[in-house]
């Protein structure tokens, strides 16, 4: 009986130790920050993809996703109408998923003119949009400005239909662009979604109360 407890004895004083200082297993933690997690806010605006639309600045994004691959100005024309102020990221994970990021960046039309004037270059795009390579004075003023929409593209594109429908619901209208490429419109949400069978979904998201500008404008960014 003796020899018994010697054994015990010991063996359960090392399993209550174990016990004491192994950490319990976490529980999975729930996905932030997924595309389809939009927050509303009675002012109108948005927050998605852990970004406040119209109160967070890239300062901030950076935090998030770390720095940009690159900063410009964008326009469908070499004569700089329509300018947009942007920064892109080649790749950001929102949980398994995977995708670029495009912030358009808040700033008046007279400011991206004088930016123009600064540039280093201007160059036509892939797309044939022109890009006016940023002035170092400029990009270091670029942090500070605040995000004005997104443009997020999965890196996996073709996702069906129903991908989208599970995860955003029905759209509240719908516009076909071709055969094969058709826009779905949340107004509620701030979001379009460009649904291309043969090529990369697009979703970009608006505040709310900006969302008639671009159902008017459907491919400006």
């Amino acid at each position: 009986m003796n020899n018994f407890f010697k054994v015990v004895i010991p063996v359960g004083l090392i399993l209550l130790l174990l016990w004491v200082l192994v950490p319990a297993p976490q529980v999975a933690e729930r996905m932030n920050d997924m595309p389809w997690q939009i927050e509303l806010f009675e002012n109108g605006s948005s927050k998605a993809l852990g970004i406040h639309l119209g109160q967070d600045s890239l300062e901030d994004v950076m935090r998030l996703y770390g720095p940009p691959e690159g900063m410009a100005l964008f326009a469908a024309t070499a004569d700089g109408k329509d300018m947009s102020l942007e920064a892109y990221f080649g790749t950001v994970r929102n949980g398994p998923l995977a995708a670029k990021l495009v912030l358009v960046l808040e700033a008046s039309r007279e400011e991206m003119f004088a930016m123009g004037e600064r540039a280093l270059t201007r160059k036509p795009g892939p797309s044939g949009a022109y890009q006016w390579l940023l002035a170092e004075p400029d990009k270091a003023l670029m942090q500070s400005r605040r995000i004005k929409s997104l443009t997020y593209i999965p890196l996996y594109g073709q996702l069906d239909e129903e991908f989208f429908k599970t995860r955003f619901g029905e759209p509240a209208s719908r516009a076909r662009v071709d055969e094969k490429v058709e826009r779905w419109f949340y107004p509620d949400k701030g979001l379009s979604i460009l649904i291309d069978q043969e090529g990369k979904e697009v979703l970009q998201y608006v505040m709310p109360r900006d969302f008639r500008l671009m159902e008017m404008n459907p491919d400006r960014r």
